[in-house]
């Protein structure tokens, strides 16, 4: 894990942020702005497992962060806090950003499961522009179908 330094303000402006990333390991199918999560063992010291998460599969929708890049087909980078730009576009700063049913942030919160599906509804960031995301981990509210 990559501590990044505390806010340095100079001359009274904000001049770094802090921000955590982590190396993973991913599946191919992982696409940079995907929200993944840990998918089994750590891979070695510095290196998790991860893939996309599934809001509406109880085992895989516990989000690490945002993966940002990827240096090959199934290794790369997640942030797990801090001010992301240039992943997303078209944001309308100040809107929470909630994981969608593609594993992807979205401005509009997930619709009702379907019958019998429990699903996890969870803000994860915040739109600070209008191509900026500041990954927030809230606790989800788990949502269940069980009308007919």
């Amino acid at each position: 894990m990559f501590l990044k330094p505390a806010n340095v303000i100079f001359g009274g402006t904000i001049i770094a942020q802090p921000f955590i990333t982590v190396k993973v390991v991913c599946l191919s199918s992982d696409n940079v702005g995907d929200m993944v999560y840990i998918a089994g063992e750590q891979v070695s010291s510095d290196t998790y497992n991860v893939t996309r998460v599934d809001i509406d599969d109880p085992n895989k929708r516990n989000p690490l962060g945002m993966l940002i890049e990827k240096t090959s087909s199934t290794t790369g980078t997640v942030q797990i806090v801090g001010v992301i730009k240039g992943v997303y576009t078209g944001l309308t700063p100040g809107k929470y950003l909630f994981i969608d049913t593609a594993g992807r942030l979205n401005e509009v919160a997930p619709g009702r499961p379907s019958l019998g599906v429990t699903r996890s509804v969870q803000i994860c960031g915040l739109a600070i522009s209008s191509n900026g995301v500041s990954i927030t981990l809230m606790s989800p509210t788990i949502i269940k179908n069980l009308a007919a």
